[in-house]
């Protein structure tokens, strides 16, 4: 018999001469050991597994989460959080890219949460590197529109893209959310290639807006506003236009009033009277 075999003979035989309780819990305790030994490797090879940047998005999720009501102290935290992760969505790395995604998908996740995925990709500033994720879920008429109205202004409104132009005047033109219309008009006040991008077509589809009154209360006198954006491009047109919208005793006054000021400033003709606009009208408008 060799050595080893000796000496798990002399082992077995020592084992059996224990007593039942000390036996009993001498293998307990191997199975304990063992199923330690087991869950550690099992947890190294889950963690080998995570890339870097995912534990400090995990944190910032508990963070996102928890801490509903962020002072000072949080603040500075977070921010070295967000910018952990954002260096890591800047050097594309794929399991953290991977799951922003899962995170943005999943229903159980907090729209405070998700907001904050809008908010690292926006610290990323590349329009290019955006997520088409983003761009689908602004054509869920179910989705969240406080989620839709931050795509919209974190991304959209700086992208220099004309294919986003038919987007928003269909924004305008739908019954979309009143924020979802607002963020339109105001991507669309911003822009900055107005007399390469403002056609006949979309001026006449707000002046319709106004004039048929499809248009909400909310928006009509910033519909104005943008109207008279269109002027140094199509003066005789535009002018028309308000000369319309004017005349319209229909209109709130506010939204006439604006008109009037348009053409009163770009016109050597008489000046419009200005209508009368309670203070009760201007607390309205500044409250939309």
């Amino acid at each position: 018999m060799s050595k080893e075999k000796r000496a798990w003979h002399y082992l077995g035989r020592k084992f059996k001469s224990y007593p039942v309780r000390k036996r009993i819990l001498i293998s307990v305790l191997s199975l304990t050991a063992v199923i330690i030994l087991g869950l550690g490797f099992y947890y190294f090879i889950i963690l080998a597994r995570i890339s870097e940047t995912e534990i400090d998005l995990a944190a910032l999720k508990e963070n996102i989460n928890n801490e509903k009501i962020c002072h000072e102290d949080c603040l500075i935290i977070r921010k070295k959080m967000e910018e952990a992760v954002s260096a890591g969505i800047k050097k594309a790395d794929p399991k953290l890219i991977k799951r922003l995604e899962n995170y943005w998908s999943s229903p159980q996740e907090s729209t405070e949460f998700k907001k904050e995925i809008i908010n690292l990709w926006r610290l990323n500033d590349n329009v290019q590197a955006v997520p088409q994720y983003f761009y689908d879920y602004l054509d869920e008429e179910n989705g969240n529109v406080e989620l839709q109205s931050l795509i919209i202004s974190s991304f959209l409104s700086s992208s220099p893209d004309k294919q986003w132009l038919n987007y928003y005047f269909s924004l305008l033109a739908s019954t979309r959310d009143i924020a979802l219309k607002k963020e339109a008009l105001r991507a669309l006040s911003n822009r900055k290639d107005k007399t390469e991008s403002f056609t006949m077509k979309q001026l006449d589809l707000l002046e319709n807006l106004l004039l048929n009154e499809a248009a909400p209360l909310e928006i009509r006198a910033d519909i104005v506003l943008l109207i008279g954006d269109y002027y140094p491009i199509f003066p005789a047109e535009t002018s028309a236009a308000l000369l319309k919208i004017y005349r319209k005793s229909e209109l709130d006054n506010i939204s006439r009033a604006f008109a009037a000021d348009i053409l009163n400033r770009n016109s050597k003709e008489d000046k419009l009277a200005l209508p009368d606009i309670s203070g009760g009208e201007w607390e309205n408008y500044y409250n939309y």
